[in-house]
């Protein structure tokens, strides 16, 4: 019997590594966000920016891998033109991060193996970049691929950080894998330093999948009330979606300021939820808004300390 029941495993693994097909995707940051290559059952997107954008392809005092050309990624410009200063920072902003997003097609699931970029800091040895993945559209919960790494400044090293990833993370058909890379710079208040980008990549296999049903994805919106309420320091806030959506959740005071954006980004349908922290701001009232699509939707929370 256990002759026979090691026989079948072993088939079961000899078909499973069959179907398997090598995949993996590569951005090289040299002329545009989009991906350069692509292979197997993938679709992956271009290269996006939260309070970050690209500046131009002009990271000459970096060489890198793919030769002298690289993305300059900033804060962007202001309404004036002017380009937006940043620094002195303490840690990453969970709002300012590049994204870089890779989903299996449709039948099948994505095991990612690998993940690698090359990094570089502009005109400045106090640059620094946490780098983290996540499966949920949130980014809730996130695991860790570099923490505070400190950029080589591309003007006295020509070799770029070298940043890489292995393990074994499977995403389902219908779901999508995220990394999001959150820079920081520690020096004095400046508009002209910059991150230096260059050939990120992802790699695994895929094998054949099933979707999720239609009939367990929510038949309509909904903004859940936090929990827990009243709530010190932190709370959970989640909401249904019976459709793939652009949708934004943010927090505001009683008089309508905004105090932070929890989500702001293209939504999968489902249920999605999301930790809110309150440590810095006083007791009281606040509302958090819900919008996707024609939806909206506002709740009260109350914070106790």
């Amino acid at each position: 019997m256990k002759k026979q029941l090691l026989a079948l495993l072993f088939l079961v693994i000899g078909v499973s590594n069959l179907l398997a097909q090598a995949a993996s995707v590569q951005w090289d940051c040299v002329a545009d966000e989009n991906p350069s290559t692509t292979v197997g059952n993938i679709v992956a997107q271009p290269l996006v920016g939260s309070n970050f954008a690209v500046r131009d392809y002009n990271g000459t005092n970096s060489t890198g891998p793919l030769a002298g050309t690289h993305q300059r990624w900033w804060p962007g410009k202001d309404a004036a033109g002017v380009g937006i200063k940043w620094g002195p920072e303490t840690k990453p902003l969970d709002d300012r991060y590049i994204q870089i997003e890779v989903a299996p097609k449709a039948g099948n699931n994505f095991t990612i193996t690998k993940v690698e970029m090359y990094m570089a800091a502009g005109g400045t040895s106090m640059m620094r970049a946490n780098v983290a993945f996540a499966t949920d559209p949130t980014f809730i919960p996130a695991t860790s691929i570099a923490d505070t790494i400190k950029l080589k400044q591309g003007s006295q090293k020509p070799e770029d950080t070298v940043i890489v990833y292995t393990g074994n993370v499977e995403v389902k058909s219908g779901g999508k894998f995220l990394v999001r890379i959150f820079p920081w710079y520690t020096g004095s208040n400046s508009n002209s330093k910059y991150v230096y980008l260059q050939k990120v990549s992802v790699t695994g296999t895929t094998s054949p999948g099933t979707s999720v049903e239609e009939s367990s994805l929510p038949v309509e919106f909904n903004l859940n009330q936090n929990y827990p309420n009243p709530f010190n320091p932190a709370t959970k806030i989640s909401f249904s979606l019976p459709k793939e959506g652009f949708t934004k959740l943010a927090v505001y005071d009683l008089l309508g300021n905004q105090i932070t954006t929890l989500v702001k980004q293209k939504l999968s349908a489902g249920t999605h939820s999301v930790n809110f922290d309150a440590t810095n701001l006083p007791s009281g009232v606040y509302l958090y808004a819900l919008s996707s699509g024609s939806y909206s939707s506002t709740k009260k929370m109350m914070l106790i300390k």
